[in-house]
């Protein structure tokens, strides 16, 4: 499937993420760093971590939103990901 772009908008406005534990997903989300991860199709897991971020102190949630934004830079750049494209065309 790939990763999410929409989840990779949200990270890059420095936003917390939570979201299913699939694949593209997990790539993005260090559990109790920058979000939660909930297992599929279980709506109590999301119930339950959508109260723990909730609960979070206010510092807590900017911290997981800055974290995001660190992945997004770190792994996600656009340079980053067109040199990527490149190196696997080049290497065809």
């Amino acid at each position: 499937e790939g990763t999410p772009k929409i989840l990779l908008e949200a990270m890059s406005l420095k936003r917390p993420i939570i979201t299913s534990n699939i694949s593209g997903c997990i790539d993005l989300v260090q559990n109790n760093k920058n979000g939660y991860l909930c297992k599929i199709k279980d709506s109590l897991d999301l119930i339950n971590n959508l109260k723990k971020f909730l609960l979070l102190k206010h510092s807590s949630k900017i911290n997981f939103g800055l974290y995001s934004r660190q992945i997004v830079e770190k792994k996600y750049d656009e340079k980053i990901v067109i040199n990527e494209y490149l190196n696997q065309i080049n290497n065809l």
